[in-house]
């Protein structure tokens, strides 16, 4: 729905396995941002484990849903 923000504090995984390797986390939100739906806003860091979350990327962008390149 139109709006709506989602916050994330996920684990980043080595694969879709659950018993998959840690490599770190992400953190940050998205929100519905088209109103039909299509299309969400997104802001977050994954920051990834050596030592103490040392190596970080933040990403900003715009998440389209039905674009296979997206």
């Amino acid at each position: 729905m139109f709006g709506t923000m989602t916050v994330i504090d996920d684990e980043l995984t080595q694969g879709h396995e659950l018993v998959s390797g840690l490599v770190g986390k992400a953190q940050g939100f998205y929100v519905a941002s088209s109103e039909d739906g299509s299309s969400q806003t997104l802001a977050f860091t994954a920051m990834f484990e050596s030592g103490r979350y040392a190596d970080s990327h933040s990403f900003f962008g715009v998440y389209h849903m039905a674009v296979s390149e997206s």
